[in-house]
């Protein structure tokens, strides 16, 4: 039985992850998309697809993207760990509030851009494929602690 929620855990952090890594701004997609105007980087695409460029608007849309498809890809999921709809509810709103908080460009970008082009290390509004898996692995190790706080024992015991 351990073994089986064990395996579960590792699943559906790897499906969060995957989650997280799509709906970043500027990893495929960027809504609203950012304009020329809004652009200080001129050799870096901006518009809807694949643009680097992030702001709090964004990411906050992006959260809300993220936490509909949390919701819609992992209800299932529900049943198999055994935990309540609301306990589901309330992991889809720590999920998106972490999402936007560990968007790359937001707060800091671990590893930081390059300091030459930006002048600055922390909100930069710059996201980059290496911040963005980055972020990710970081997003989901926070996740496994707070399934492991919730649960009251560790999974890999």
């Amino acid at each position: 039985m351990k073994e089986t929620s064990l395996l579960l855990v590792i699943l559906f952090l790897i499906i969060i992850g995957y989650l997280f890594v799509l709906c970043q701004p500027g990893y495929i997609f960027t809504l609203p998309p950012q304009t020329k105007e809004s652009e200080n980087i001129n050799s870096q695409p901006q518009g809807f697809f694949k643009s680097i460029k992030t702001s709090i608007i964004t990411a906050l849309v992006h959260s809300i993207i993220f936490m509909t498809l949390f919701y819609i890809s992992l209800y299932k999921f529900v049943s198999l760990l055994k935990i309540s709809t609301y306990s589901f509810n309330v992991a889809v709103l720590v999920c998106g509030l972490l999402f936007f908080i560990l968007s790359p460009g937001i707060l800091i970008n671990i590893p930081p851009v390059d300091f030459n082009i930006t002048g600055k290390f922390f909100s930069t509004g710059i996201t980059t494929k290496p911040t963005i898996l980055i972020h990710a692995l970081v997003f989901v190790t926070l996740l496994y602690i707070l399934i492991n706080l919730y649960t009251k024992k560790l999974v890999f015991e």
